[in-house]
């Protein structure tokens, strides 16, 4: 039982990875790119312990280029590691596939939302957030949006 819950979340992450690789490629040749409304607030959750998370406010007026996510790391100043088009390091939120923690977007703008289920939802301040259909660089940004930055683990 156990080996085939394994399976079924291999599978799982793979097509996942695989809709966010498709994604960024069909963004690149469609020339998609993040919006980044001029005016408001956006929340950036930053989780590596869902219980202990880092919360940020930015203003969107500060917010400088149309990369989504990445053009508010950039405000905020906040280190970010991207590899291959995923997001491998976000401040203190990180990668450790050995270990099997994987860094995972979620979104409460529901335009990039990936409501399919392969990733759960994300409860943050008694909103749903989604996990992102779409990579840092597309994300929407808007007024009142909360994007959280976390991280799922797997192990054998």
């Amino acid at each position: 039982m156990k080996n085939r819950i394994g399976i079924l979340f291999l599978i799982t992450l793979f097509l996942f990875s695989f809709s966010s690789c498709l994604t960024e490629s069909l963004s690149a040749i469609f020339g998609q790119k993040g919006e980044v409304e001029d005016t408001g607030t956006v929340t950036l959750v930053l989780a590596q312990d869902e219980n202990a998370p880092t919360v940020y406010t930015q203003a969107l007026s500060d917010v400088e280029g149309d990369e989504g996510l990445f053009s508010v790391l950039d405000a905020l100043k906040i280190p970010y590691v991207e590899k291959d088009g995923f997001l491998k390091q976000v401040g203190d939120v990180e990668e450790d596939a050995g270990r099997g923690v994987y860094v995972i977007l979620w979104t409460s703008v529901e335009a990039d939302a990936d409501t399919s289920g392969w990733i759960e939802n994300r409860v943050y301040d008694g909103r749903t957030l989604y996990p992102s259909l779409v990579g840092g660089k597309d994300m929407t940004v808007k007024d009142g949006a909360v994007l959280y930055v976390g991280t799922v683990v797997y192990t054998w």
